[in-house]
């Protein structure tokens, strides 16, 4: 009595069943073993984000501290500490897209800026396409913002204005984070709607090549003489005695290729256009040395070209999927760290998300 597992259908009730004790023994060691797992997740993720944050607080106390004059003297104009005001005619959004996507941070760059600075190349990241989605998460973009953040002020420095650049920019990371996970699980569902598609279609064809086998070949045979006599299939076998390859149309006219094997002979002619063609390119080879030979060194490079071509490739490293995956969960994971730890946007914690494959 009072058991509410059961269920009412068509007039009738039907009742749970008993549970064997074998089956609430294998009920228990699965949760048991969830537990463990998840209490293990827990664990990992809390060492992760203590880890996390010593680290960030380290690199905040260097570049708190003030760089000598000297270092910000020798500073490159492509590592500049001014930003600009924003409007309809500044350079500034251009200026400062290029280099955060082209140049890395330098220690005494970072250090210093003063506050108002950091905050506009923030703007600068949250305005582009660097932190979006659909975009690349790049591992220098990743390298600005942490940067950027650890030259930040504590939370009790700042006006409202002010951390809420800091949330904008956590809630663009919890943007890319559902993302992702929504992107996991319809992956997850497409693979298993392949494979349920490759077994069935692996199914259907076993049967069919069954069917095909199970008939007898006179059988086999009826069915070919009626597929001749209707016209619909006609099978004719060369003569053994001749093979004739020839080219197509275009390649006739043009003389380039012009085979005919007959009765089992093989022409020379072939060999002997190739030995033409071969000297005439080691003539061709030779003349050219010789005139390379007669331009002066100094002509011989068109000046420039070899180093961009060198700077390009240096620029644009091979893409690595996996690597570019973990560059981005882990930059998400540590602006929302920050965010929510550091500057008191708690809220956004929960979609933290380290291990996900845990």
């Amino acid at each position: 009595m009072g058991d509410s597992r059961g269920y009412y259908q068509d007039g009738a009730y039907t009742a749970a069943p008993d549970p064997s004790p074998t089956s609430s023994q294998e009920e228990a060691e699965c949760l048991a073993s969830a537990d463990a797992e998840a209490e293990n997740k827990r664990a990992l993720s809390s060492s992760y984000y203590a880890s996390l944050t010593a680290q960030f607080l380290s690199l905040r106390a260097l570049l708190h501290q003030e760089p000598p004059q000297e270092f910000i003297d020798a500073l490159d104009k492509d590592h500049g500490i001014e930003v600009g005001s924003f409007g309809a005619k500044s350079w500034t959004f251009r200026v400062w897209t290029k280099r955060i996507r082209y140049t890395d941070p330098l220690p005494v760059q970072i250090a210093a800026m003063d506050r108002k600075s950091v905050f506009k190349i923030l703007r600068v990241i949250l305005g582009g396409k660097f932190i979006r989605r659909g975009y690349e998460l790049r591992e220098r973009t990743s390298r600005w913002i942490w940067a950027l953040l650890a030259r930040l002020p504590d939370r009790g420095v700042l006006d409202h204005t002010e951390v809420g650049w800091v949330r904008d920019l956590g809630k663009r990371a919890v943007l890319m984070m559902v993302s992702i996970a929504h992107m996991a699980a319809l992956r997850e569902e497409v693979d298993e709607e392949l494979e349920g598609e490759e077994i069935g279609e692996e199914g259907n064809d076993d049967g069919e090549y069954h069917e095909d086998n199970d008939k007898e070949p006179e059988s086999r045979e009826e069915d070919l003489a009626a597929n001749n006599e209707d016209g619909k299939t006609t099978l004719e076998v060369p003569p053994t005695n001749s093979v004739v390859i020839s080219a197509g149309p275009k390649e006739a006219e043009d003389g380039e290729m012009d085979m005919d094997i007959d009765e089992g002979e093989v022409s020379n002619e072939g060999n002997s256009n190739n030995k033409d063609i071969e000297a005439d390119i080691e003539a061709a080879k030779a003349r050219i040395l010789a005139q390379l030979e007669d331009i002066p060194e100094h002509q011989q490079e068109v000046p420039g070209v070899l180093e961009e071509v060198q700077a390009d490739q240096e620029e644009e490293p091979v893409f690595d999927e996996t690597k570019a995956r973990l560059n981005m969960r882990a930059t998400l994971n540590m602006i929302l760290t920050v965010a929510g730890e550091l500057y008191g946007q708690r809220d956004l914690l929960e979609f933290r998300d380290p291990f996900p494959s845990l």
